[in-house]
């Protein structure tokens, strides 16, 4: 998140030097590359995507459209600064904005799904722990209280024959 947050902080860099501005973006790219390297050594190898992989992705994606915007300005300042004149400098406003509103916006629609998916799965997971455990504690109470049934039995048994009764005739 913040590796990519730091890509909207080229647009800072005066247009005049789109070479600054790539080499900052193409920067922050190469740290993203290698922050991925890092991560996949140190988790297990699985062959599917995780929710990591898929973000790491989506924030290159990001950053390679940034390192675009960046490469095409210098053509499109050429073009359109002729036709367009005072147009073409609020543009680059529009399009950080816009930019930064569909970043932030893909983030908080990431936690969400975060939230509603991968949570909701181990909130279930610890709803059934729950219940089992639940389940285990009933069991053993009722092996404790037929266990104590058993030895009252026992013990009633016992006294029956110690005062010279038949036990069958002593139960009925």
């Amino acid at each position: 998140f913040l590796i990519c947050s730091l890509s909207l902080v080229t647009f800072a860099v005066k247009r005049d030097l789109p070479q600054n501005r790539l080499q900052l973006t193409f920067t922050l790219v190469l740290t993203l590359v290698a922050f991925k390297f890092v991560v996949n050594q140190c988790l297990p190898k699985i062959s599917y995507l995780t929710y990591l992989d898929k973000y790491v992705i989506s924030s290159l994606f990001i950053l390679t459209l940034i390192c675009l915007w960046h490469g095409l300005i210098v053509v499109i300042d050429k073009i359109i600064l002729e036709h367009f004149g005072m147009v073409w400098d609020n543009l680059e406003t529009y399009v950080i904005i816009g930019m930064a509103f569909s970043y932030v916006a893909y983030n908080v629609g990431f936690v969400i799904m975060i939230f509603s998916v991968a949570c909701k799965r181990r909130r279930i997971m610890k709803q059934k722990d729950r219940e089992y455990t639940e389940r285990v504690k009933m069991q053993m109470r009722s092996k404790g209280m037929r266990a104590k049934r058993m030895l009252q039995q026992t013990h009633q048994l016992h006294e029956v024959k110690e005062n010279g009764q038949s036990p069958a005739v002593a139960f009925i």
